[in-house]
This record gives structure tokens, C-alpha cells and sequence, in this order.
């Protein structure tokens, strides 16, 4: 064999080894890829079970229970909310909550939308608070109505100012008790979104609807039936995110994908998934699912201080893994678990407020933000409570000054 033959050959030889490689590359990939799938695909099957195993019966905060379930009421309400929630301008010309001034001349509004808040009203009162399959854009899902819903509370919230004013105060109460019970059960519920809402609406109904100066002026009756609800809202409130919902409805998206197909524009596949946005996608619906699970299984009664450094730390793994999506997409859930824990911190003062008013020693309960207890400050007369919580900017605190 001439030197030419054999050049030939080496070439060839070549060529067919670097097939082989390509091809095996290639076959590794795709064992990979459905591997990595079908694991996901399994933990989506886990995740819907785990979901729709849950109990989510709970009481209401006051008054009788009625049978059925309350987020078909709450359908009910939020499209009628929709509908009215577009009149901006005069729903903002009702705020803030502490100037009952913007109170007058809005009988129309407020008859406008008595229709959608009783119907809120009455699913609070169901005794199961299971999250029915809302449509979204076309796609199932349980995210609510947003900004409908919030709309919904703050105008049970101006309602409840106006009776106040009136000197009907039970009413009044009963009817911040019923938002903040519909907030709550969005905070238990579906994906991170629909909890931070619902965590914001629990503060519109509790601490926005009570300012230190409404709550000095009810009658003791009315105090009292306060105080009773917002013991069974604080009891109904884990100060820790509940990741179930988000991974549920992000398993339920998983569930109607076909088997071997991904598409994603949250990163490009790199040469570690062997350029497979099929496996870079199950990769990481994997790692967050496993960190939101060991999330949500953490202790509700430690300290943030502890918590924060643990949600930090997983966050951190996450993005250290290589994974594109998980870099992009994972949220910001210190801040998110934040939010539901100044919620809390505002159920906790109004309770400790009440039994100042009371004559009470107030209850030491935990600062669902600080390393120990809310705290308490006397001056003479005057209890100053305080939280490690900030709300729209502010150190968040109630100045009890007696009856």
C-alpha cells in the first residue's frame, strides 16, 4: 500500500471514529433526556396526588358554617368584581383606609358593589376551602383574578369603615373578619402569586381596616368578637410558605406536555445537557421542586433570623447548579415569605392591641420577623407594640392609648 493508500485510509478511519462518538454522544443525550423527563413527569404524577389528598376544611372566623365549598363562591364574586374593578378613579378616590373623609358621596359605589362582596361573604362561611380549577388565559390553573380580588377587600373594607361611622360596629367587624378569612384562604392556597395576594389582602382587612384610632372606638362587644376571629386567623395562618401549590400547578403544565418534548426560552441548553432543552428542563423542574418541598417542610415557629439564612442558602444551591432556568426563573422567595410574615405580625399586634384595650396583660406572641417576641413598650398610659416587620416603608407599630 502506497503512502497516499494509507492517508486515505487514517482519514477515513477518522471520519468513522468521529461518527461514532457523535452518535454515541447523541444516544447518551437522548438516555438522558428521557430519563430526566420521565423522573419529572413521576414527580408531577406525586405532586397532583399530594394536592388533591390535602384536607382544606377550616372554620370560619365567626358565625355559622354552611356546607359546600368556598372557592365557588369566590368564583362567583370576583367576576362580579371584575366588572366593576375597571372604575379606577373612583375606587382610588376611597383610599387611604385611615381618612374617612373620602367616605362621603359614595353610596352609589358602595351599593354597586354589595352584590359582590356578599357573595364573597357567604363563601367564607363554607366549611372546605378548596381551590377549584379557575381558568387563566385559556389554560388551567388556580391563580385568581388579582387585582379583582383586591379590589373586592378593599371595598368590603370601605363598606366596613361605613358602618363603623354609623356605630355599627359588629356589623363592621364581621365584615373585615370575612376578607381577611377570603385572603387567607388564598394564602393557603395555589401558586406563590395568589398567597403574596392574598397575604396583602389579609393586611388591607386587618391592619388597614384598624387603624389605633378605629379600634380605641369600638364598643367592648364588638372588641371582643375581634379579638375571637383574629385568634382563629392566626391559627389558620403558617408564617412559612407552602410551596405545594406552586409546584402543583407548575406539575399541572408538565402533566399535558407530550413525552420527549420541551420547549423553553428561559435559557439556551448548554454543552452540559448535551444542548437538550428537554433535559435542562426536567433537570430543573427537579431541583426546584426538591427545594421548595424541603422549604415548605421547615419549622413555622423558627425565627427568621434562622429561616432567612435557610431560604438563602437553598436559593444559593440553586443558582450554583448550572441550570440556566433555575438561575432565571427560581423566585425571590425570602421576599415573598416576607410579605406573608408581616401579615401575620399584623394579626398578632391587633390581637396584643385588643387586650391592652381589654385591661389585659397582652399575650406574648412570637414576631413572626425578629429573633424573639413582639415587643412592648409602656409609658404611663400609653403600650407601644413593635415588630421587626416594615410595611410600605415603616417600622410596623400600634400606639395603644386607652379607652
Amino acid at each position: 500500500m502506497n503512502r497516499s493508500s494509507v492517508r486515505k485510509s487514517l482519514v477515513k478511519g477518522s471520519i468513522g471514529a468521529a461518527l461514532l462518538v457523535v452518535v454515541g454522544g447523541a444516544a447518551v443525550v437522548h438516555l438522558q433526556a428521557s430519563v430526566h423527563w420521565s423522573s419529572m413527569q413521576a414527580q408531577a404524577v406525586a405532586l397532583e396526588a399530594e394536592w388533591r389528598a390535602r384536607d382544606h376544611k377550616r372554620e370560619p372566623l365567626f358565625g355559622e358554617r354552611r356546607d359546600g365549598d368556598a372557592f365557588e363562591g369566590y368564583e362567583a364574586a370576583l367576576a362580579q368584581a371584575a366588572k366593576l374593578s375597571a372604575e379606577d378613579r373612583a375606587l382610588m378616590g376611597t383610599l387611604p383606609h385611615d381618612d374617612d373623609r373620602k367616605l362621603a358621596g359614595i353610596g352609589d359605589l358602595r351599593a354597586a358593589w354589595r352584590p359582590a362582596i356578599e357573595t364573597m361573604r357567604a363563601a367564607t362561611h363554607c366549611t372546605q376551602a378548596c381551590p377549584t380549577q379557575l381558568k387563566a388565559d385559556g389554560n388551567e390553573g388556580h391563580i385568581v383574578n388579582m387585582l379583582s380580588a383586591r379590589w373586592l377587600v378593599n371595598m368590603s373594607v370601605v363598606e366596613a369603615r361605613c358602618l363603623r361611622l354609623q356605630g355599627k360596629h359588629r356589623e363592621a367587624v364581621e365584615l373585615t373578619l370575612d376578607a381577611a378569612a377570603f385572603g387567607a384562604d388564598l394564602v393557603r392556597t395555589g401558586p406563590l402569586v395568589q398567597q403574596m395576594v392574598g397575604a396583602a389582602m389579609v393586611a388591607i382587612a386587618v391592619h388597614e381596616a384598624w387603624t389605633d384610632e378605629a379600634l380605641r372606638r369600638l364598643d367592648p362587644e364588638s372588641r371582643a368578637l375581634l379579638a375571637s376571629g383574629l385568634e382563629r386567623l392566626d391559627a389558620q395562618m403558617r408564617p412559612t410558605l407552602d410551596l405545594i401549590g406552586e409546584q402543583y400547578c407548575t406539575a399541572a403544565q408538565v402533566l399535558k406536555a407530550p413525552t420527549g418534548h420541551a420547549e423553553t426560552n428561559l435559557g439556551t441548553p448548554s454543552l452540559r445537557y448535551g444542548f437538550s432543552a428537554q433535559w435542562m428542563m426536567a433537570d430543573a423542574f427537579l431541583r426546584m421542586t426538591g427545594c421548595y418541598s424541603r422549604l415548605s417542610k421547615g419549622d413555622p415557629l423558627q425565627p427568621w433570623p434562622q429561616r432567612s439564612a435557610v431560604i438563602e442558602r437553598e436559593l444559593g444551591e440553586l443558582a450554583a447548579s448550572g441550570n440556566p432556568i433555575c438561575k432565571i426563573a427560581a423566585p425571590n422567595l425570602a421576599s415573598a415569605e416576607r410579605s406573608l410574615r408581616t401579615a401575620v405580625a399584623m394579626v398578632r399586634m391587633l390581637r396584643m392591641a385588643i387586650e391592652v384595650l381589654q385591661g389585659k396583660e397582652p399575650t406574648e406572641l412570637q414576631d413572626p420577623l425578629g429573633p424573639g417576641v413582639i415587643a412592648v413598650d409602656r409609658e404611663g398610659p400609653a403600650v407601644r407594640l413593635f415588630s421587626h416587620a416594615h410595611y410600605r416603608g415603616q417600622l410596623l407599630v400600634r400606639n395603644v392609648t386607652g379607652t
